[in-house]
């Protein structure tokens, strides 16, 4: 009786251990090195998740180009990803993020929960586009990552061109000396008009 009595305990003991143990949720990051670029330079992204598992990295560039999924055929990876191990929600965010603009992607297969770092547009492939930095306006950073669950986190970086005025010792010169020369003519001024 005591065996029987310390096997149902034993049991017990197993299945709420078993149940007791919590596993985390898939979590993803993505980041950039500069939130602002020149253009034709280039950027850094790292995207970090906390299991294993494998992931896509897509860059949208703010050019309009030909509709992405018309191109899926020419990049068979890619296409079988899209086809077979991407959830309905997930399709919906990328396609809404692109839109009809230029898209290049990189395929980070077979992650160890370790970050990964990579250049755009270097380490890049084009899908209906040259991956560039050359357009000025707002890029879109996709990171998609399917493990025991499927994510997706987004991210933007900007491309632009400022105007920089150079400080030049000359050009603080001129503005004294003008302001000076500005004192005694406003004093010859005054005494011919009131003599």
């Amino acid at each position: 009786m005591k065996r029987v009595a310390y096997g149902i305990a034993s049991v017990i003991f197993l299945v709420l251990l078993l149940a007791s143990t919590a596993q985390a949720p898939l979590e993803i990051t993505v980041t950039v090195q500069n939130p602002l670029i020149n253009p034709l330079q280039t950027q850094t992204i790292t995207a970090t998740p906390n299991e294993p598992g494998n992931g896509i990295v897509f860059v949208v560039q703010p050019a309009d180009g030909s509709p992405w999924t018309d191109f899926l055929d020419s990049h068979w990876i890619l296409k079988s990803w899209w086809t077979w191990s991407l959830p309905a929600s997930i399709k919906t965010q990328i396609s809404d993020a692109i839109g009809g603009k230029i898209v290049s992607y990189k395929l980070v297969g077979s992650m160890n929960a370790h970050s990964i770092t990579l250049t755009f547009p270097t380490d890049f492939t084009g899908i209906n586009g040259v991956p560039s930095t050359a357009a000025m306006g707002l890029y879109k950073v996709l990171f998609v990552y399917i493990s025991s669950g499927a994510s997706c986190v987004e991210l933007d970086f900007a491309c632009g061109s400022w105007l920089v005025i150079p400080q030049v010792p000359l050009g603080t010169v001129m503005a004294l000396v003008s302001s000076l020369c500005a004192v005694p003519a406003f004093v010859l001024y005054r005494r011919k008009h009131l003599a």
